[in-house]
């Protein structure tokens, strides 16, 4: 826990929600509270119509395809929140933006933020037919399908490998393309 806690920071002991459609206003400008769930459940990202700029937070990195972070919900399993589907209705809504820069959490400020949706979503389309192929030898579970590199495997890198992988999985139950069934006790996959 301790390896995580370095890598995602220290506790915020008091916050206050945004809400959808909400207006903050600074010194200079206005913006628009959009949630952006997928990469995370509570992800928001901040529009700035007049200016025509998004501060987008995680939700858009050109040349990353963010990971759609594992989070069940209240109800386990049923209550999970399908966060590439999510993260899918999200880019929907970001692409409609009339923006001319995107200014992400990490990195320099960018333009085009269609032409970066398009590169996404090509390299997830790649990766759906990647798991595809392999799905092809017969079910498989999440964590048989992971690629997780030999030797001892940190806490982190499993459960970011995983949460991709159980994205695109269910990303590929809403095309159709695969479907999951119950064995052992345990959920597996197999072409639709």
């Amino acid at each position: 826990m301790e390896e995580t806690n370095e890598l995602l920071g220290e506790r915020v002991e008091a916050a206050e929600p945004l809400l959808e459609g909400e207006r903050i206003a600074f010194a200079r400008f206005e913006a628009e509270v959009m949630h952006l769930p997928g990469h995370t459940a509570g992800l928001v990202g901040l529009h700035v119509p007049a200016h025509r700029l998004m501060l987008s937070s995680d939700f858009l990195l050109p040349g990353v395809t963010p990971n759609p972070m594992l989070e069940l919900g209240e109800g386990g399993e049923e209550g999970k929140l399908r966060s590439l589907d999510a993260y899918f209705e999200s880019s929907r809504r970001v692409e409609a933006l009339e923006l001319d820069w995107m200014l992400p959490g990490h990195g320099e400020p960018f333009a085009d933020h269609r032409a970066v949706l398009a590169w996404l979503e090509r390299a997830r389309a790649r990766r759906r037919a990647e798991l595809l192929e392999r799905l092809r030898g017969g079910p498989r579970t999440a964590f048989e399908l992971a690629r997780v590199g030999g030797g001892r495997v940190r806490r982190l890198q499993l459960f970011m490998s995983l949460s991709e992988i159980i994205g695109t999985l269910e990303r590929m139950e809403t095309l159709g393309t695969v479907r999951r069934v119950e064995r052992e006790g345990c959920y597996r996959f197999e072409p639709a």
